[in-house]
């Protein structure tokens, strides 16, 4: 199964914005994100056929994990990222949810963990990035 997010959450590239919207009751929360791939170290020619910028969201998030620091100079450097069935945090996730949750979604669930020199996101979904405009 090819992921999405291994096509844009690659090694140095920038993260522009992190926009988190919690606030809806309906299970439908999102995390959006603006990548700036202009500077990556692109192999994949498909790629550089985008602009520079690509905005892209996680919907449906059931949790996550943001640490940050807010006080670093410069950019967030993507420096790697993964998709874990295994991760502490999904496990503990599906532990608490194991009697609200049906066992078909929590099956679903993945960990996209994307590590950064300013620390790291974790977001729980069990549906992989969407690419909402990649010339903005």
């Amino acid at each position: 199964m090819k992921y999405l997010f291994y096509d844009y959450f690659y090694h140095d590239v920038v993260i522009k914005s992190l926009l988190c919207n919690f606030a809806d009751v309906e299970n439908s929360n999102s995390i959006q994100f603006v990548l700036n791939i202009c500077d990556a170290d692109v192999e994949d020619d498909n790629l550089l056929d985008f602009e520079t910028q690509v905005k892209c969201v996680f919907r449906n998030v059931h949790r996550s994990y943001i640490d940050l620091h807010h006080n670093i100079v410069g950019d967030y450097y993507i420096s790697s990222s993964e998709i874990n069935d295994k991760d502490p945090i999904l496990i503990e996730y599906k532990e608490e949810m194991k009697n609200y949750i049906s066992m078909e979604r929590l099956c679903k669930l993945k960990c996209y963990s994307i590590f950064t020199n300013g620390g790291c996101v974790k977001i729980i979904s069990e549906n992989d990035v969407e690419i909402v405009n990649n010339s903005l």
